[in-house]
């Protein structure tokens, strides 16, 4: 059984850096620029400016750092590009603090 779940998890973490390899999947550092209460939608914008939108706010707020796991669609248009994955990383204020 765990023999089986290692193998599993090996030929998982192989697509994974494959697909990163690839460029079809990829991190972005974003800050959240905005907080929609009223339709429970985060927004989230790059260092392009390009935003992006998540359901579901959770505990995020305006300010804070985040990483994501981006799907490119299979295409080079970056705007219709889906996130698959959104990780909290600091927020602005830290980085303030080392100053």
């Amino acid at each position: 059984m765990l023999k089986t779940k290692i193998v599993k998890s090996a030929s998982l973490i192989a697509l994974i850096f494959q697909l990163a390899s690839s460029g079809i999947v990829y991190p972005m550092t974003t800050v959240v620029d905005k907080c929609d209460t009223q339709t429970d939608k985060i927004f989230f914008r790059d260092t392009n400016g390009n935003r992006w939108c998540e359901k579901e706010i959770e505990d995020w707020c305006e300010g804070d750092l985040a990483a994501l796991l981006m799907f490119n669609n299979f295409t080079e248009d970056i705007s219709d590009d889906i996130i698959l994955g959104a990780r909290y990383n600091g927020s602005l204020s830290d980085f303030q603090k080392g100053e």
